[in-house]
């Protein structure tokens, strides 16, 4: 069981590594190269006026935003005397979550070409974050103190 734990938690930081280098290669090569430049703004305009880009924005930003204040409320609750990898765990949550929301607030398609691809894989991360952070925070929980 620790085995699986600990694998699945691997797999989970590797994926946001992953979408995190995925943002900024998408962006280098938007900026560098005019055919991803051109699908790019293709697949913006297509996404724009294909589904609710807006609505979608938002509900990802509260769903980051629930995950986020679940993660430190439970931190600060739970854990009286937290280990490292606890507090580095929130500490992660809450910077992913602030440069999601921040980007989605502060950025849009016209700063931007790549805003969509890269507001998704930011959204992705910080959610996957927020997931691990709850899990290792309330899973296996039963009225005793975990094993972190």
């Amino acid at each position: 069981m620790a085995v699986m734990k600990k694998a699945l938690y691997m797999i989970a930081s590797g994926l946001e590594a992953a979408l995190l280098i995925g943002a900024y290669v998408i962006q280098y090569f938007t900026r560098r190269k005019m055919g991803m430049a051109r699908y790019v703004v293709y697949k913006n305009r297509g996404w724009e006026a294909k589904y609710p880009m807006e609505l979608l924005q938002y509900a990802a930003m509260a769903a980051v935003l629930i995950l986020t204040v679940l993660a430190v409320a439970g931190y600060v609750r739970l854990h009286r005397k937290p280990s490292i990898r606890m507090k580095g765990m929130v500490l992660v949550t809450v910077f992913l979550a602030v440069l999601f929301i921040g980007f989605t607030l502060m950025s849009g398609t016209d700063r931007l070409r790549a805003y969509y691809f890269i507001d998704g894989m930011f959204a992705a991360a910080a959610l996957v974050q927020g997931i691990k952070a709850n899990l290792g925070l309330y899973a296996g929980r039963t009225g005793r103190r975990s094993a972190e």
